[in-house]
């Protein structure tokens, strides 16, 4: 995914030095990032609550609150947008300070006079990240919506889930591995005293799965009663013959049919 390079993207920094926000500011004049800064955390949480924000640049030796504290802070109501410590390693940054930073999945380091093409590299790496995964989640919540609406339909052609008649009575429970799956199960009454069931696999699991069994529902809609004579060997003959011809190169099903007559 390449970055938009009309997009603008907002930074906010916290960093208790006026001049460091004077030097990013003056800096990122003339690139797609545009920042507001402040000197108090409280300031930087009260923004990041009201406005969309695509990293936070935060300094890390800071009085009250220092760096780690503050994305604490931010962590309890937004999990993911990055952080980049800007800090100075003459301030006693060593490995214990390191691993702090490291212990967020979204947390990154620049040493302050790092230079400006290293930081610039950073902020675009960082948003880069950032926003692919904001398409991941957009992605994969449009998916769960279609699964949902996708086992609806599934569920819309079973079976009744209770049946009485044709000298039977069943009831079935249905539930899938997934939201969907391949699973089959299928009853054709056929006269007040007889009745056909069928019940099928299809391999694998989810929509792959699903997809084929549903064109297999179909398919049997369409043979049963008219052209097997309800005969199970016949129904297991054209049922092969269907998945060899259209369906044998992503799936294979085990099935098991019976003809009931209850006289």
């Amino acid at each position: 995914m390449e970055i938009d390079g009309n997009k603008t993207f907002n930074i906010l920094l916290l960093d208790d030095e006026p001049l460091i926000s004077f030097v990013l500011k003056a800096f990122l004049r003339n690139t797609e990032f545009r920042l507001e800064a402040t000197e108090h955390a409280d300031e930087a949480l009260a923004l990041l609550k009201q406005k969309n924000f695509d990293v936070v640049i935060s300094d890390i030796f800071m009085e009250p609150v220092n760096g780690f504290e503050f994305r604490k802070q931010v962590r309890a109501f937004n999990a993911y947008i990055p952080f980049i410590y800007l800090t100075s390693a003459s301030n006693g940054f060593n490995n214990e300070l390191f691993t702090q930073i490291m212990d967020d999945l979204f947390s990154y380091y620049l040493p302050k006079g790092a230079g400006t093409k290293l930081l610039l590299n950073k902020l675009r790496q960082v948003c880069h990240s950032f926003h692919l995964r904001e398409v991941l989640i957009a992605q994969e919540a449009q998916m769960n919506r279609n699964l949902s609406l996708a086992a609806l339909v599934q569920q819309a052609v079973l079976p009744p889930w209770a049946h009485k008649g044709n000298g039977c009575e069943y009831s079935c429970l249905y539930r899938p591995f997934k939201q969907i799956s391949g699973d089959l199960f299928e009853y054709f009454p056929l006269s007040d005293h007889s009745a056909l069931f069928i019940f099928g696999d299809i391999s694998g699991h989810g929509t792959h799965a699903a997809l084929a069994m549903m064109a297999v529902q179909t398919f049997l809609k369409q043979i049963v009663n008219e052209k097997s004579g309800n005969r199970p060997d016949i129904i297991a003959q054209d049922l092969n013959d269907f998945l060899c011809t259209h369906l044998s190169s992503i799936v294979y099903m085990c099935a098991k049919i019976i003809y009931f007559d209850f006289k």
